[in-house]
This record gives C-alpha cells, structure tokens and sequence, in this order.
C-alpha cells in the first residue's frame, strides 16, 4: 500500500486554467462564404440513349436564323435532270421512300429539280438507282 501512495503522490495533478485567460480568448463566429452559383455546362461525357452512345455534337447542327417564309437553303439557279434507271424492288426502305419523295414511279421516268443541298443529299443516297444530268 506504500507503494501505491507513492505512486498517487509522484503523479502531478493537472492545473485548472486561470478564468482570466479564458476571458481573453475572443470567440469568431463563423462566416459562410458566398460562392457564386456555378454556370451550367456541358460535359463531354457520352450519354446513353436505347443503349446506345450518344455523343453531344459541338457545334449547332443549325446556325443560321431564317425569317419566316424564306427558304433554309440557297436554292441555285442550276437545273438536274433525274431519272429512274433500276427498280427500287430489292431495295432497302429508306431508298425506295426517297425515289417516291423524288416523284419518280416508273423506271425511265425523269423529272426536273432545281439544286439544292437536300436534293443533294437525296440523290447521293439513291445514286446507284438513278442518272443524273445537267439541264441548260
């Protein structure tokens, strides 16, 4: 028992802190800082649409502004020459709807358009069904 009186005596014991430094330590409340509402933007992760990926394009796929009644494409004052050569029978379903957009039923049948980029696009895609010839 000696011994554990010593022990007990030997620790020091811990000293309360004076009031007075206490009172001197100022307390700072705590002030949020204003963060200004981040700006919406696009990420270029792809996005997944029917299993699929889809990649956002970077570029409008129209810019420019028409008024209305105006035409969206510049239509030329060049003249083409249409014609049906092949049957669309065989064919796939996105060809035989655009040779029926064209107007063209029957093979040898030709019509006239004027130029423009749809047309275009509509004649690249059934090239191997039709002659295309320059009208003066």
């Amino acid at each position: 028992m000696a011994e554990e009186n010593k022990v007990k005596a030997a620790a020091p014991k811990k000293e309360a802190a004076p009031k007075a430094a206490a009172d001197k330590i100022a307390v700072v409340p705590k002030v949020k800082k204003e963060v200004a509402p981040k700006a919406k933007t696009k990420s270029n992760a792809p996005v997944m649409h029917n299993n699929r990926v889809v990649v956002r394009s970077k570029t409008p796929l129209y810019n420019a502004q028409h008024k209305k009644g105006t035409a969206p494409y510049a239509i030329c004052k060049e003249e083409v020459k249409v014609t049906l050569v092949k049957s669309t029978i065989g064919s796939i379903e996105v060809h035989i709807r655009t040779i029926e957009a064209l107007g063209l039923k029957k093979i040898g049948q030709s019509k006239v358009f004027k130029k423009s980029p749809a047309l275009d696009g509509m004649l690249f895609r059934v090239r191997h069904l039709i002659k295309v010839e320059e009208v003066k």
